[in-house]
């Protein structure tokens, strides 16, 4: 109950809260205000939430792909490379050279 004498506003502790952590951390991490009262914030926490979930598909994704085509690449140097043209043998009984 924030109507009782004494008590800090939301944004004394807001502050509170920002200094303590500045102490600590080196970059402060994101925050989004909240209420569970007047449901402020709530969309934003919503949406922060589908990004990280979007984030993290994408991440997964690439790294399916990328192991996918390190198994191809792994196939493709495992096999002994197949020549395309053979080289032709000279017939039997002949040299080469015609009218003799």
């Amino acid at each position: 109950d924030r109507d009782k004498p004494g008590m800090p506003s939301v944004d004394e502790n807001r502050e509170a809260l920002r200094l303590l952590l500045d102490e600590k951390w080196h970059r402060l991490p994101s925050m989004i205000p909240t209420s569970s009262v007047s449901q402020d914030g709530r969309e934003d926490v919503l949406k922060f939430i589908s990004s990280i979930i979007l984030f993290r598909r994408k991440r997964n994704a690439d790294a399916k792909e990328a192991k996918r085509r390190a198994k191809v690449k792994a196939r493709k140097a495992a096999k002994p490379l197949k020549q395309k043209h053979r080289e032709r043998k000279p017939k039997p009984g002949g040299d080469g050279e015609a009218g003799d």
